[in-house]
C-alpha cells in the first residue's frame, strides 16, 4: 500500500480553499470535505433537538432540515452562541475526519531514492477550530487580499457588507494560521497562477522523503 500523507487548507473566508483543493484533486489527490460532515451532523437527531430546542422552528426549512443561513443569522453576533454550535457540532466533526483518515498516517519510508505517497488534501472551513489539524502531517496556508475576500463574498455568497468581518472575528486570526503553516499558495492574482504553486506542491509533497513527527 502506498504511503501517505495528510495535508490540510487554513486561511481566511472565501480565501480559495476549495479552489486549491479542486487543483490538487486534478492532480491526482484525494479530497476530504469536512464541510459536507458538517452538514451531516447538523442533521443528526440530537443534534436538531438541540437546535430546535435553542432557536425554536425559525432556524428549519419546510422540509425538516437545518436552515444553515438561518441559523448563521442567529448564531453569528453572539459568542456565546458561536461556542454554543461549536461545543454542538465540532467533536463529531473531528470523530468523523478521524474514521475518514483512518490508516492514512506516513510511514516512513526506506532508505534510497524517494517514493510517490498518495496525497489526502482536507479541505475545511474550520480545520484548526475544530481539532482537524492535529491530523494533518502539513498545513497550507491561502493566501489572498482581504478586498478580493470581501468581492468574493458579496459576489458568491450574497453577503452583506461588514458580515466577513464579523464571522472572522469568531474565528482563530489569519496572523495565527498562518504561523502554524508549512508552505503558502498566493490566490491573490489568477487562478492560472494558483495552479501552478499548487503543483510545484504536489510534486514536493508527493515526493517527500521526510516524513513528519
Amino acid at each position: 500500500m502506498a504511503e501517505r500523507v495528510v495535508v490540510g487548507l487554513v486561511g481566511g473566508i472565501a480565501s480559495g480553499k476549495t479552489a486549491v483543493a479542486e487543483a490538487f484533486r486534478d492532480l491526482g489527490a484525494t479530497v476530504v470535505n469536512a464541510d459536507s460532515e458538517a452538514h451531516g451532523v447538523l442533521e443528526l437527531p440530537r443534534v436538531r433537538r438541540a437546535v430546535k430546542e435553542r432557536y425554536g422552528r425559525d432556524v428549519f426549512s419546510p422540509n425538516g432540515k437545518v436552515d444553515r443561513a438561518a441559523l448563521a443569522a442567529r448564531v453569528f453576533g453572539s459568542e456565546k452562541e458561536v461556542r454554543f454550535i461549536n461545543r454542538l457540532v465540532h467533536p463529531e466533526v473531528l470523530k468523523r475526519m478521524r474514521l475518514r483518515l483512518r490508516g492514512s498516517g506516513v510511514r516512513r519510508p526506506g532508505a534510497g531514492r524517494p517514493r510517490a505517497r498518495e496525497v489526502v488534501v482536507i479541505d475545511a472551513p474550520l480545520l484548526m477550530e475544530t481539532g482537524i489539524d492535529a491530523l494533518c502531517d502539513h498545513i497550507i496556508f491561502i493566501r489572498a487580499p482581504a478586498n478580493a475576500r470581501r468581492r468574493r463574498t458579496a459576489r458568491d455568497r450574497r453577503w452583506p457588507a461588514g458580515e466577513l468581518s464579523k464571522r472572522e472575528a469568531f474565528q482563530i486570526s489569519l496572523k495565527k494560521k498562518l504561523e502554524h503553516a508549512d508552505f503558502i499558495v498566493d490566490n491573490g492574482t489568477s487562478l492560472f497562477n494558483t495552479r501552478k504553486q499548487v503543483e510545484k506542491l504536489f510534486r514536493r509533497i508527493r515526493f517527500s522523503a521526510t516524513a513528519t513527527t
